[in-house]
């Protein structure tokens, strides 16, 4: 597959790595990657695709070199995009624990912060309380099983 050049974009793990100083993003920032994220899997989800690769060499960056605010968001490696009638609470976790561990080995999140990934994944009033207690428990369960 051939996809469009985009001059200046770099691979969000090296961007963060490549920050000023190497300093991990400030609060508000990390809410608002978060935020992005969650929502690009959101979307994903929502029309009938999950992502079997999704780690954040897959996402590509282009904006500021300092601000995660002011970055533009492409998602890249396709060939992990696998297309369903529906996405289940099993895959929507399995896909958020794959995105957890990547932020995770980038130095983003740690342990204490899964429910912050979690929270920006449902959005606004996306989920009942039981198709959101699902989708936590699936992803708990493919952490656990990636830890031992």
């Amino acid at each position: 597959m051939v996809t469009e050049f985009i001059e200046g974009a770099q691979n969000l793990d090296l961007w963060l790595a490549n920050r000023p100083e190497a300093a991990p993003p400030r609060p508000e920032e990390k809410a608002h990657l978060l935020a992005r994220l969650a929502g690009l899997l959101r979307r994903l989800h929502r029309l009938g695709f999950r992502q079997r690769d999704l780690k954040l060499s897959n996402i590509l960056v282009k904006g500021s070199r300092d601000d995660v605010r002011k970055l533009d968001f492409w998602l890249i490696d396709t060939d992990g995009l696998r297309p369903r009638t529906r996405v289940d609470a099993k895959r929507q976790g399995r896909d958020l624990a794959r995105l957890f561990t990547s932020l995770q080995q980038a130095g983003v999140l740690g342990d204490e912060e899964r429910t912050d990934l979690v929270a920006a994944y449902r959005g606004e009033g996306s989920f009942t309380e039981n198709e959101l207690r699902r989708l936590e428990n699936h992803m708990w369960k493919r952490l656990r099983r990636r830890q031992q």
